[in-house]
Order: C-alpha cells, then structure tokens, then sequence
C-alpha cells in the first residue's frame, strides 16, 4: 500500500530534520547519528552542508524528522512522506514500509 503512493523512497534515505527534533534528541541525551542507524539500519552522511537554505524539488525522496504536532499534522496530508519522531526515549517512524525494516509501534 506505501509503495503504491511512494516508488521513490529507498535506501539511500534521506532524512530532513527539523531543529526542535533535534533540541528534543539533545535534552533526552540521545544520539542522533546512531539513532538513525537504528531505526532506518542505514548508514549516515551529511548530504546538505549545514545551513543550506535552497529548495527541495523532490519532496517525496525524503523522510522528515520532526516532534512539531502542527508540522506532523501537516505533513501527513502529503501522501507517502514518511515522518520520524521520538518516542519513549527512541526512534520511531510512522507510515514507512514494512520491507525496509522499520520499527513496529
């Protein structure tokens, strides 16, 4: 059913992440990095350089990484965006294929 809406999203993962995502990770004392690794089995490099303000043509080639409400809220509209949150102290990623390999809520 995911496939059906999204064909473009495989590993390589992309992951854009949000600021209070990572303010979130930082006071739980989380590792952003290995908690990628984790919850995506992938391995991580930085693609954008930090600060990167251009636009993204290919919205439906990532994954985002928030824990805004509202900006979940939004972003589930879109159909095959997946979107990753923290949840009791780990990683957790919502509307993602079974196949890839992703936690089970």
């Amino acid at each position: 059913m995911f496939m059906k809406f999204n064909t473009q999203l495989g590993p390589p993962f992309h992951v854009l992440i949000d600021t209070n995502f990572v303010n979130f990770a930082v006071k739980n004392r989380l590792d952003v990095m290995k908690g990628f690794m984790d919850c995506l089995y992938a391995k991580t490099t930085e693609v954008r350089p930090q600060g990167y303000c251009g636009s993204l043509n290919f919205h439906k080639c990532y994954i985002v990484a928030t824990c805004d409400r509202d900006l979940k809220r939004r972003i589930r509209k879109i159909p095959g965006v997946p979107i990753m949150y923290i949840l009791g102290h780990r990683f957790s990623i919502e509307r993602m294929p079974d196949a890839y390999g992703a936690p089970q809520n």
